[in-house]
């Protein structure tokens, strides 16, 4: 048996190499053209990637606002929300937000100023290092400038992570750290440096604190990726292993952290889990396989994707579905290299890709599984070069496939700038940010608003996750300060109640409405009950504009006299 191994294993290295030979880019006919188009389309996806940050999705949702305003608090005294100096994890609606994001955005904020477009641009960044890196690992394995740039290309173009780089939360950089710790780790194992493996290590230990899902896929991918190289690393043992301190640094942080903030970090995924009911073990783990199964569907990866407007679209997949070939060309490729420990690493962290989300009741959650992005962009990547071996010389199946794959880019980002929009309003509050605005410039005293004008897609008034209190502090600015000791009323912002007696020079925020949608997407709005006092003038006007709609709701802000 060892021997029959050890004649298979020169043969797969040969068939990789000639993977790599044949798959090499050209160096004669059509290179000007090529290159000239190749920085065109570079150019495009670093253009859609920023073009209106503030405005696609209209609003700001409060997670965002809980993320921006606590990096400004940071940057202004050096504590959270609630004057915890520099803490490790930010408290935040009754659970704690991970520290990776909300601290990159403090040096954004001093320069560009507190603005949802300062915490997207932040995001977008991250968005744009991830199709870099990503592009890095294929120039590491493949080589060439054609092959990296097209990685670039398509992992920037993905509506997944297009999409959670659109928006100011915090799973942004975890693929971006994944991608980091993996092209380090490719360099460090070529070259045995002792820093490369530094930076690789760094990269996984810092990943455990980007979002609540890396705390358990960090350590499993770490542990398949030790088991994948574990040979290869044999004259490289000791640097590695030397390497390895600070992901050990960061590991007893987290631990030593959890151990002073027993159950903090679990709150979230008690309310949450599959276990929430105290389901008997045997429908417990049939849940877990039935999540898992379905993340791996067609149906969520290339046919609807997360329904929540604020993860996806609505529009398609998370994938394109013209990659679906390329996909499963890639899955056989790394199946069959699987005695490689890149392909065999990378063929794993796409099995494992569910394992944390699947724990939790929602079955089609793309934030928590964002960690599949960097895995499954490179599968695609190897089975573009394979089908490109095989049909390369089929110009005109290769023409019909590419203008199938550009209608369905350019359908996906039509839908992104001129219907998405429309869908999400009240999924990112639209409107709210200027209203609050008009309402706190305008105020002569206090400032008085109704919870009904915080509601979300739920149709919820009081949920512990929209807190009015984030959208003041961020959208006022309001000093940290000031807030830490005495909260809102602090700036003198109240709730309101109807009947309730203002005083005079007040100002007054209310919502006269919301949109509701019938089974067969017909939008219709619901009044709200809050009425102004009789002594009152209207002095602003937030319309959210709502196709087909005559009347649509308004936040209204009035002056009391």
């Amino acid at each position: 048996m060892k021997k029959s191994l050890r004649k298979k294993e020169p043969r797969d290295r040969r068939n990789r190499e000639r993977f790599v030979q044949s798959t090499a880019a050209p160096t004669t006919s059509g290179t000007h053209l090529g290159r000239s188009l190749l920085v065109l389309l570079t150019a495009s996806v670093v253009f859609l990637r920023f073009v209106g940050l503030d405005l696609v999705p209209p609003g700001t949702y409060a997670d965002e606002a809980s993320i921006g305003y606590n990096a400004y608090s940071i940057l202004q005294t050096g504590a959270d929300e609630h004057g915890v100096p520099f803490p490790v994890f930010f408290q935040a609606f009754g659970e704690y937000k991970n520290p990776v994001f909300i601290y990159s955005l403090v040096p954004m904020i001093k320069i560009f100023d507190l603005s949802t477009w300062t915490i997207r641009l932040g995001s977008a960044l991250f968005g744009l290092g991830s199709a870099i890196f990503l592009g890095l690992i294929v120039k590491e394995t493949i080589g060439g400038i054609w092959a990296p740039m097209f990685c670039f290309i398509l992992a920037s173009l993905t509506p997944w992570l297009y999409g959670v780089s659109r928006v100011g939360f915090e799973v942004v950089s975890f693929p971006f750290f994944l991608t980091l710790a993996l092209w380090s780790w490719l360099i460090a194992t070529k070259s045995n440096s002792l820093l490369w493996f530094l930076l690789s290590w760094f990269a996984w230990g810092v990943s455990l604190f980007t979002y609540s899902t890396a705390r358990l896929m960090v350590p499993v991918l770490v542990l398949a990726l030790i088991g994948c190289y574990f040979r290869d690393l044999r004259s490289t043992r000791t640097r590695c292993l030397l390497g390895s301190l600070p992901f050990a640094a960061c590991l007893l942080l987290l631990l030593y952290w959890s151990f002073q903030h027993p159950g903090s970090l679990t709150a979230r995924l008690t309310e949450i889990s599959i276990w929430k009911n105290r389901p008997e073990m045997l429908t417990a783990v049939g849940t877990f396989f039935s999540n898992y199964l379905n993340y791996l569907s067609p149906s969520f990866l290339f046919l609807r994707g997360d329904p929540n407007l604020r993860h996806h679209t609505g529009h398609g997949g998370e994938l394109f579905l013209t990659t679906f070939p390329a996909f499963l060309v890639g899955l056989a490729y790394a199946w069959q290299q699987r005695h490689q420990a890149l392909e065999r690493f990378v063929l794993l962290g796409f099995l494992l890709f569910p394992l944390a989300a699947s724990l939790t009741e929602d079955p089609s959650h793309a934030l928590r599984t964002v960690n599949a992005m960097p895995f499954i962009v490179l599968l695609m990547v190897w089975g573009f070069k394979w089908l490109w071996e095989l049909l390369h010389q089929r110009r005109t199946l290769l023409v019909v496939f590419a203008v199938v794959a550009a209608l369905e880019t350019a359908g996906f980002y039509y839908d992104y700038f001129f219907a998405y929009p429309d869908r999400t309003q009240i999924w990112f509050n639209s409107g709210l940010p200027q209203a609050v605005k008009i309402a706190l410039s305008n105020r002569e005293s206090g400032v008085y608003y109704s919870p009904l004008a915080f509601r979300n897609e739920d149709f919820e008034a009081v949920e512990p996750y929209i807190q009015p209190y984030i959208q003041f502090l961020f959208f006022g600015k309001l000093d940290p300060n000031i807030y830490h000791l005495k909260g809102l009323p602090g700036f003198n912002i109240f709730p309101y109640k109807n009947g309730m007696s203002l005083p005079t020079g007040s100002t007054l925020l209310l919502k006269d409405g919301e949109e509701l949608f019938t089974a067969s997407a017909k939008v219709f709005v619901v009044r709200n009950s809050d009425l102004p006092p009789s002594h009152s003038e209207l002095i602003g006007e937030v319309r959210i504009p709502s196709r087909g709609v005559p009347d649509p709701p308004a936040y209204r802000i009035y002056r009391i006299f």
